[in-house]
């Protein structure tokens, strides 16, 4: 590594005893330039999966509730990271081997990156997107982005950054940037272009894909027609069903584990109810109504439901939120 100093003058620098550049730097900051060439150097495949796995978990998760996605996908096991405090919580989910900044108050998801990463507690590339795509003058783009905020710079790849888009990395946001300098006679520009988690040496070669294909896959989970299905040879629910009057039916969602999931249905029968779930199979149980209230006989924990548009669910405590009743026409 080579340490040079750049400042606000023109002056000129050698990149090695043959080859000389004139330059005139936007802002007066000491950096560690990386020696090799951009050109020369190879696709880290880990690193370019790495960058468009967090871009999709971005566009996928980010400003949703972690409450809302644990019905949707299997997250894993969690283990708390350092980084965590009152206000925040970082998490690793190993199932689908990503790291989660969580607003405590609001359980809403404020960042995310693939791969186990305490260093995510201090990204700030994701706040920084907001001024992806424009061009700035010398002094607009040195006050979103500069050493003071973000640390000490490290170019990445190609050192001669005048007239070329420039990677350069900046520990303390843990971010890379890919930006155009322009010097001519009209004055110094810089087009803020790329940004990424992380140090990412070859981010200028990286190409602006479809991060849908990045995206983690939602549960498989039974289908309400599937259910019907499934009960159509049980015979002691053939028996249960000849003669009864169906009171309604229900698609039950349980939050944290959609793969659970299951049909419930009430039948009237003379003067005995039956409520029936139907999951690989059909499990019947005999209920007791009172007034508006369906009790589950021989329940210790009082359980019982209320069965109006939808489906609620009882115990001796009160209302059972994590079980959700949809009715099915």
């Amino acid at each position: 590594m080579k340490k040079l100093s750049l400042l606000i003058i023109l002056f000129t620098i050698g990149c090695d005893s043959n080859k000389k550049y004139q330059v005139n730097k936007i802002e007066d900051r000491t950096v560690s330039v990386s020696r090799n060439k951009s050109d020369n150097l190879a696709i880290d495949e880990n690193e370019k999966k790495s960058y468009y796995r967090t871009e999709g978990l971005r566009e996928q998760f980010v400003g949703k509730k972690l409450s809302e996605i644990r019905n949707d996908y299997k997250l894993g096991n969690s283990q708390t990271l350092n980084g965590t405090t009152d206000k925040f919580w970082l998490v690793y989910f190993m199932d689908i081997n990503a790291t989660m900044k969580i607003l405590k108050s609001s359980d809403e998801i404020l960042n995310i990156c693939s791969e186990k990463r305490e260093s995510l507690f201090r990204d700030k590339s994701i706040e920084l997107k907001k001024f992806l795509g424009r061009k700035y003058t010398n002094d607009e783009y040195s006050k979103i982005i500069n050493s003071i905020k973000y640390g000490r710079i490290e170019i990445l790849g190609e050192d001669n950054c005048i007239n070329n888009n420039c990677v350069e990395y900046y520990p303390k946001g843990n971010f890379t940037t890919m930006s155009f300098y322009e010097f001519n006679d009209e004055g110094d520009y810089v087009k803020f272009n790329r940004i990424g988690f992380g140090k990412l040496y070859n981010l200028s070669k990286y190409d602006d894909a479809d991060l849908k294909e990045y995206y983690i896959k939602k549960i498989e989970v039974k289908t309400i027609s599937e259910y019907s299905e499934r009960v159509e040879g049980n015979l002691e629910f053939k028996k249960l069903r000849k003669g009864s009057t169906l009171v309604g039916k229900w698609y039950v969602k349980i939050k944290g584990l959609p793969n659970y999931n299951y049909q419930y249905e009430i039948y009237n029968k003379g003067e005995s109810y039956f409520g029936v779930m139907i999951s690989e199979s059909a499990s019947i149980e005999t209920l007791t109504k009172k007034g508006n209230r369906y009790y589950k006989d021989n329940s210790k924990f009082g359980d019982y439901y209320t069965a109006e548009e939808n489906l609620k669910f009882y115990d001796n405590d009160g209302l059972i939120t994590d079980y959700e009743g949809s009715s099915i026409d």
